[in-house]
């Protein structure tokens, strides 16, 4: 599966130490099927600038606890240049000990890899977005549609899920003059498009999203962005 080539999507590094594990793999999957970008790099010794230069939201690293010392080192020399990404460790057959270490190491979070893939990444996304609804406020970021139209992302961190029906009407809406969209003529046209802007406000509230989309009567579709 592609990942959302989109910048706005959240964005993952994982460093494997050694061949990476299958459940660490399906965890990439459920991420990438949550809408976030994921890079792999085999090679954890990947310097510090060049995973700067990366600017992952969040860091992965994965291995056996038989590689803890080698994971330790790697944290320290990351946590060496400054990075706002959250840092994460899975490990396999980790004691508390050495689970405590990683921490000290420079850790937001060590994890054991007996876990489901599923839960897993349930549990670093809401992590990351707690984390980055606490963060200061950086520059102002307009909602922007993934380049596969799947996911619609919003300036707070929102994503919302779309068929292809509802992304190729907000790429659309988007892409219009003004992100105003006139009525079209047909049976498929104006009346369609009033149940999939009926029907995306609605999905919209089951997420706990105020999407500014709105139907202005007789004449068409507004997308009001005010970032």
């Amino acid at each position: 599966m592609q990942d959302p080539s989109d910048d706005f999507a959240p964005l993952v590094l994982h460093l494997p130490c050694g061949v990476p594990a299958a459940a660490t793999l399906s965890l990439e999957d459920n991420l990438r099927r949550s809408g976030w970008r994921v890079r792999g790099h085999a090679e954890r010794v990947l310097s510090p600038e060049a995973v700067r230069a990366i600017a992952p939201d969040m860091l992965l690293l994965s291995g056996d606890a038989r590689q803890g010392d080698a994971l330790i080192l790697q944290l320290r020399r990351l946590c060496e240049i400054p990075l706002s990404a959250a840092c994460i460790v899975l490990l396999n057959g980790a004691t508390p000990f050495l689970r405590i270490q990683m921490l000290r190491a420079g850790a937001d979070i060590c994890c054991a890899l007996d876990e489901s893939p599923e839960w897993m990444a349930a549990e670093l996304i809401a992590m990351f977005e707690r984390r980055r609804a606490t963060s200061p406020a950086g520059p102002p970021r307009r909602w922007r549609l993934c380049s596969s139209s799947r996911y619609l992302f919003g300036p707070q961190g929102e994503r919302l899920p779309l068929t292809p029906g509802e992304g190729l009407f907000i790429g659309r809406l988007l892409a219009a003059p003004n992100q105003r969209l006139p009525r079209v003529g047909g049976p498929g046209g104006s009346r369609g498009d009033d149940v999939t802007v009926a029907r995306l406000r609605g999905k919209a509230r089951l997420h706990g999203i105020d999407l500014p989309v709105c139907a202005v009567r007789r004449w068409g579709y507004l997308f009001i962005d005010e970032a």
